[in-house]
């Protein structure tokens, strides 16, 4: 009732996640002409540098903030940020923060897609944490869309082969582990030698995780993203620019 603050963890991840993506997003569909979001979106990267924590020589894991002390945990949903990232580049004041910040863009996808082979059956699940200074990866696997998502957005910023390999390794692992004769499953438990297998299919792995797979081996027709922005469930929203002055 009051706006404050409830609970005592934050975090980029589940809960959060829709918020700091529609801040950058509806920068993007307003034509970036509405200076508020941009200063938000640059506030919240600021914090995003704060959390991130190297893993190895190439992997920025993003840490959630328990009672305001960093814990060395994420989810699924924080692999959204990259695509933010990518789409907020222009409020960078200068090359040197725009590379930093695709730095931390490539980071976390690397983080992301390394989620995928640390487990049993080759796919994520939904927590990831930091153990004596390595990732590990627990929980079920649920046709999340948010790394597809991510490697969607790198493809298109920088054009490098890897990350359609890193798609296409994704799509033949749900293709062996997830498929069954009348859709596709989520499974309960990533590190089992005999997953369990749950009776529903999503609606986002259609309307997000597939067509996120799609776009990344279409051409640039498909969907361009001067004209669109792709909401939370992946539905293309006219960019208009003078959208923040209709009454």
């Amino acid at each position: 009732r009051t706006g404050a603050r409830a609970g005592t963890s934050k975090t980029f991840g589940a809960g959060a996640d829709s918020y700091y993506e529609y801040i950058v997003k509806m920068w993007i569909q307003g034509g970036k002409r509405e200076d508020k979001y941009r200063k938000i979106f640059r506030s919240w990267m600021q914090d995003l540098r704060r959390v991130v924590l190297e893993i190895g020589d190439d992997m920025y894991f993003v840490q959630m903030l328990s009672v305001d002390k960093l814990t060395p945990r994420m989810d699924h949903y924080t692999c959204f940020l990259p695509g933010a990232i990518y789409l907020g580049i222009e409020a960078a004041v200068d090359e040197a923060e725009r590379d930093t910040w695709q730095l931390i863009a490539e980071r976390i996808t690397r983080t992301c897609i390394e989620s995928y082979r640390k487990t049993r059956v080759g796919l994520s699940g939904d927590d990831l944490r930091v153990l004596n200074g390595s990732l590990r990866v627990f929980g079920g696997h649920h046709l999340r869309p948010e790394v597809l998502e991510a490697i969607f957005y790198m493809w298109r910023w920088t054009r490098d082969p890897m990350y359609r390999d890193w798609a296409w390794e994704i799509f033949e692992r749900t293709e062996r582990v997830c498929k069954s004769e009348v859709g596709y499953t989520p499974i309960e438990n990533v590190n089992s030698p005999r997953p369990k297998y749950l009776d529903v299919m999503h609606s986002f792995f259609l309307s997000e995780s597939l067509k996120y797979m799609h776009l990344i081996f279409s051409e640039d027709r498909a969907l361009h993203l001067d004209k669109y922005v792709l909401n939370t469930e992946a539905h293309p929203l006219l960019i208009v620019p003078n959208i923040g002055e209709v009454k």
